[in-house]
């Protein structure tokens, strides 16, 4: 329909035009922002979201900037702790070099000296934008406090409800610092340290008692005893018990399951030995041990005797022959025999036992006589002279420090019996002379043989220590240590201050010498079998006598309560020149010092490790976001650029159009004019 009030077409293609002209603008805002939701009027949600996110991101951005803040800082002040391990490790190896004996501890001072200030240098320096954590200012001292935390920046959260926070990494400063104006730094002394506990907790304090010994060879295996064959020696313990204890063929075969009596081998007579002590009621304080040919004899300390010892003596064989104990002795062969000494002739010869003096003995007819039961003073063979001489003996009263017998047929041997009290087994004989002039029976040049025995006494189990410094157990602190005594159980003994101030009668907890030390231990040790007294500046440890001489006993694991082993003195304040100072002391408060500084090298180095992950991470999630944030809310330019030629072509259609329509109008206008 045509009318002349209403264009339609017009109207329709303006409306067109209209429409294409809005997309037409929009699509020029989105690529001219790049953005396809620029107010909340383009999408509400995806608005809402993209601003909230890029709040976040800026948020996470001054995060980033505080994690390089706070790295600096760490950087810094690990970079200090490096220096100062370094600097300890030089100042512990000085101390130990002062060990030496004839070192000029003067000098080494002034290098400890240089030492302190490089240390005091190093912890006023280690500061990053005016904040030090190797040299603090709290007043308190930083030991007595739980920590002394500091954060730095180094997360920004949102939970799940919409609600934030942020996050941060805490680094406790009073595991850091150095020196600290109330104390408790690092290098500064630990409150309540004890210190080597006056030396106590690095004593080596393992004691064992030793019982008497007599020691000797034994020789002459293989032997046999026959049924008339007895073996006999004396043996007494620590000066009380004494026993006489005899071998014999019985014994023997009993003891080794065998029937000649044949004792083959060393380890075999021990085995006898030891049973013969027990058939003599002496194995409960003697006991016989061999090792290779040797063989001790070793008191068990028990007889309650103040000293301990073993004498064995008075070996005999009879009929004479082996012992199986190797016995100083000399021998010579028999020549001349028969041997007739009338009356007024006389033999003198001079023997010696055992290192000792000569004696010298005489024979004549009337002694031959006697001793052979004959009236002409005839010696007719070895068996008549070993009889002459034993009887000579005994008239010189050497008859129970030697023995006499027949060997190798003809040959008479002399042997000592150790009984003498001389130094070594041994049997000399010199000056074999018979007046008038004649022989002897007696050839010269005899063999010798002399054997060593060694006999000690035993000593109780005692262990002492030096005292060096004074310390203080403090109210709360407690010393422990271990103590085991003999085959008893182990006991943990402790020390504290309520103890130290009763064994001493005082208040303080001080002890400050080796007698006060040893009145505190031997408090504390009541009822453990072991004494504690003082010399000097030694702390020493006796076991009980009632133990035994062979007893021992065990002092250990020393420690005390105290949280942070440390020193007892500063660094600053380390003299090696001032003879009051332990050198053991200072060796082992720097070693602890050391120790902790070591250990919070490693914690800051933890958080340095830390913090570099989550700055990276901190980056890494601000790209993340911008990321999501793009998706949601910018434009996508190819397609809006393809969307605006498209538009702008229908926006010159719709213009033609609208131009069309508006034509369509003259027509009718042409009627008014005619």
């Amino acid at each position: 329909m045509t009318s002349i009030l209403t264009n339609g077409a017009a109207i329709s293609a303006l409306d067109t035009l209209r429409s294409i002209n809005n997309h037409l603008e929009a699509t020029q805002q989105r690529i001219s922002s790049g953005l396809r939701v620029r107010t909340a009027s383009d999408n509400a949600a995806y608005w809402s979201i993209s601003t909230t996110m890029r709040s976040d991101n800026m948020a996470l951005s001054t995060v980033a900037d505080a994690l390089g803040l706070g790295a600096a800082k760490i950087d810094t002040t690990y970079t200090g702790l490096e220096s100062t391990v370094d600097i300890l490790s030089e100042f512990r190896a000085k101390l130990v070099a002062a060990k030496e004996p004839g070192i000029d501890k003067s000098k080494i001072q002034k290098e400890l000296n240089q030492f302190k200030e490089q240390l005091k240098s190093i912890a006023a320096s280690s500061s990053f934008s005016g904040v030090n954590w190797l040299e603090t200012n709290v007043p308190q001292n930083l030991r007595h406090l739980p920590s002394l935390p500091t954060d730095i920046v180094s997360s920004f959260i949102r939970s799940s409800d919409g609600s934030v926070r942020v996050g941060t990494t805490t680094i406790d400063v009073a595991e850091i610092s150095l020196f600290n104006l109330g104390g408790g730094g690092s290098l500064q002394k630990s409150p309540g340290s004890l210190g080597t506990i006056g030396g106590f907790r690095t004593a080596s304090l393992n004691a064992v008692g030793v019982g008497g010994t007599d020691i000797r060879a034994t020789t002459g295996f293989p032997f046999a005893l026959t049924s008339s064959d007895v073996i006999s020696f004396d043996v007494a313990v620590d000066g009380l018990i004494s026993q006489t204890v005899t071998i014999d063929k019985t014994l023997v075969d009993a003891t080794l399951g065998i029937a000649n009596g044949n004792i083959a081998t060393h380890a075999a007579f021990a085995t006898v030995l030891n049973q013969a002590l027990v058939a003599a009621g002496v194995d409960s304080y003697v006991y016989a041990d061999l090792t290779g040919s040797q063989l001790t004899f070793i008191s068990k300390g028990n007889t309650g005797a103040p000293t301990s010892s073993v004498v064995v003596d008075n070996i005999t064989r009879n009929p004479p022959g082996p012992t199986g104990f190797s016995s100083g002795y000399e021998q010579r062969a028999t020549t001349g025999l028969p041997l007739v000494l009338s009356v007024g002739e006389q033999i003198n010869l001079d023997i010696s036992v055992d290192g000792l003096a000569s004696q010298t003995l005489t024979i004549d007819d009337s002694l031959i006589n006697s001793s052979l039961g004959v009236v002409n003073g005839t010696i007719n063979d070895a068996d008549d002279y070993v009889a002459v001489l034993t009887q000579a003996l005994i008239n010189a009263g050497a008859g129970s420090n030697i023995q006499v017998m027949k060997v190798f047929g003809s040959s008479i041997r002399f042997t000592s019996t150790e009984s003498s009290g001389g130094s070594f087994s041994g049997v000399t004989l010199s000056n074999i002379v018979r007046t008038p002039s004649g022989a002897s029976g007696l050839a010269g040049g005899g063999s010798i043989g002399s054997a060593a025995y060694v006999r000690a006494n035993g000593y109780y189990a005692q262990a002492q220590y030096t005292f060096t410094t004074p310390f203080t157990v403090t109210s709360g602190s407690l010393i422990s240590f271990d103590v085991k005594v003999g085959t008893g159980t182990q006991t943990t003994i402790n020390i504290d201050r309520n103890l130290v101030d009763a064994a001493l009668g005082t208040s303080d907890g001080l002890v400050n010498s080796a007698a006060a030390m040893a009145t505190v231990l031997s408090q504390a040790l009541t009822g453990q079998d072991v004494t504690v007294t003082s010399s000097g500046s030694q702390v020493i440890f006796d076991i009980d006598p009632a133990q035994g001489f062979s007893a021992n006993f065990l002092i250990s694991d020393v420690s005390d309560n105290v949280k942070y082993r440390g020193a007892d003195f500063d660094i600053v304040d380390v003299d090696i020149t001032d003879p009051v100072n332990d050198l053991d002391n200072y060796i082992d408060g720097v070693d602890a010092m050391l120790e902790r500084v070591v250990n919070s090298a490693a914690a800051l180095g933890a958080i340095k490790t830390r913090v570099d992950i989550q700055t990276d991470f901190a980056h890494t999630l601000m790209d993340t976001l911008d990321k999501g944030i793009g998706r949601l809310v910018d434009a996508e330019m190819g397609e809006a650029s393809t969307r605006l030629k498209a538009l702008q072509t229908q926006q010159q259609l719709g213009i033609q159009a609208l131009q069309i329509a508006n034509s369509n109008a003259e027509n009718i206008l042409q009627l008014f004019n005619q």
